[in-house]
């Protein structure tokens, strides 16, 4: 069954590749990806300065979807962007690693946001009540290696540091 198990891992993660390469290659911006197994899944973002794409392979259907971003500056998306494109149970386990900052947030009916960088973090890893960072303080950087969870006091004490560096230039 491992044998089977390592097989199948490595067909979607060439499927993963080919799906962003079709996407590189239609862009003309510079763009960035990151994917990850999430439990069967395979799950994958890629995002350009104008556009995100999520990628969710897994053995019962293949999903692309563009997600259009409201706000350019933070990298929004509306919630039922995504909770419409995607089966409810890819849905739930993003919720459950974090997608919001609270599960309450990603279960209620109102249609809030959710940042590209929660996004790509909570497919690397569980992030559910913690911040997310970006190391260079760049907002508009959601590299992967860029990206940190911090618990909110943590994340406060840090962003006090740097805005009292920046009031001592």
């Amino acid at each position: 069954m491992q044998a089977k198990t390592g097989l199948y891992r490595k067909f979607l993660e060439e499927k993963m590749k080919k799906e962003i390469e079709k996407i590189i290659d239609s862009s003309d911006e510079k763009c960035n990806f990151y994917y990850n197994f999430v439990d069967d899944e395979l799950i994958g973002v890629l995002d350009s300065f104008s556009h995100t794409y999520l990628i969710v392979l897994n053995s019962h259907k293949d999903t692309t979807v563009k997600l259009v971003q409201d706000n350019f500056k933070y990298k929004l998306i509306r919630k039922n962007t995504l909770k419409s494109n995607i089966s409810k149970y890819t849905y739930s386990k993003l919720v459950k690693r974090g997608l919001y900052q609270s599960e309450h947030s990603g279960k209620n009916s109102n249609n809030g946001y959710f940042g590209v960088h929660r996004l790509k973090a909570c497919i690397r890893g569980n992030i559910l009540d913690k911040e997310i960072d970006h190391i260079d303080e760049n907002p508009y950087n959601n590299n992967i290696d860029n990206l940190n969870p911090l618990s909110k006091e943590e994340h406060n004490i840090k962003t006090n540091k740097n805005r009292k560096k920046k009031e001592n230039k």
